[in-house]
């Protein structure tokens, strides 16, 4: 199982939390440079995937993050994390030559691209306001 630092996983949500996902995909391949990573993932796609999923994972169990269909805003509320996350990697491009394929310019781009034939999840963030209520934000 992949696991990032508390410290890692802070700077690296620095620029990325509350835009859409393609925020994260790219700053991934900035963790062997930033953070002195103890390898560089930009060219290794696979663990760039496991890395995205991972801090997926993190922020929705922190309560950071929901996800929604694609289709419809529909938030997902009643389908555990687990299967919400299992859900989008069967979608999820196989590589970047893959996204082409599909039709994007990479997977950044395919992250963007909300509908049905392309990413079918979106991400709503969540936070609080000054007052306490809980704010949900669509990407």
């Amino acid at each position: 199982m992949f696991n990032l630092i508390d410290k890692h996983f802070n700077e690296l949500m620095k620029s990325p939390k509350f835009q859409a996902l393609d925020g994260i995909w790219l700053s991934i391949s900035r963790l062997g440079n930033d953070l002195e990573f103890y390898e560089i993932v930009d060219n290794n796609f696979d663990l760039k995937k496991t890395i995205f999923f991972y801090i997926l994972e993190k922020l929705m169990k922190n309560g950071d993050l929901l996800l929604a269909k694609s289709e419809n805003d529909e938030i997902l509320y009643d389908m555990p994390i687990s299967e919400q996350l299992e859900w989008f990697k069967l979608s999820f491009p196989q590589s970047e030559r893959h996204a082409e394929e599909l039709g994007v310019v990479d997977v950044g781009t395919w992250l963007v691209v909300y509908d049905k034939d392309f990413c079918p999840l979106r991400p709503v963030w969540v936070y609080t306001l000054k007052n306490g209520e809980k704010h949900l934000e669509w990407a």
